[in-house]
């Protein structure tokens, strides 16, 4: 087999045998019997909001979800700054309660014709991960730095694949 023709099929291989796919959510195992799951992204829009993006990264083993969350979140809105963007914080407004995010990180910013984009990333706890999967609503909810809500995002296209996969945790 020439280089290129092996290169191809190593590269076949590893998507056939260790990645679980569908268009919204990718699974690879790692050591220790962990398997990191992909979902994402999932897209809104809205006049005063072009886009909010998000897709999660989560890890689970035998007893489910074993690790904090990683959340992560593109938001173009109209009429904000970079500064006033990175001070917005999400939170998961389900039927159970609504769980926040913590230790957010900045990542990029784009300006864009009437707005600012930002990606951020952030963590949420294993257990409140749980939460999500078993939840009989979901809306993602956008805060301003003062408290007040600014966007509320109904999750129940997350939603849907979360119970999707919650099948095989």
């Amino acid at each position: 087999m020439t280089m290129k023709k092996s290169f191809v099929f190593i590269l076949a291989s590893f998507f056939l045998f260790s990645c679980a796919s569908s268009p919204e959510m990718l699974s690879f195992k790692r050591g220790g019997n962990i398997t990191m799951h992909y979902v994402g992204p999932v897209d809104w829009k809205s006049a005063e909001v072009p886009l909010f993006s998000i897709d999660l990264t989560f890890f689970a083993g035998k007893e489910g979800i074993e690790a904090d969350t990683s959340v992560k979140y593109t938001l173009y809105a109209k009429d904000f700054s970079k500064s006033e963007l990175q001070k917005m914080r999400l939170s998961f407004a389900t039927d159970e309660g609504e769980y926040f995010p913590t230790e957010y990180q900045f990542i990029y910013a784009e300006s864009e014709s009437k707005g600012v984009k930002i990606r951020q990333s952030a963590s949420l706890g294993a257990d409140e991960s749980r939460r999500l999967f078993t939840a009989q609503t979901l809306d993602i909810v956008v805060y301003k730095d003062d408290g007040c809500e600014f966007k509320r995002f109904s999750g129940k296209e997350l939603q849907k694949i979360l119970r999707k996969f919650s099948r095989i945790l």
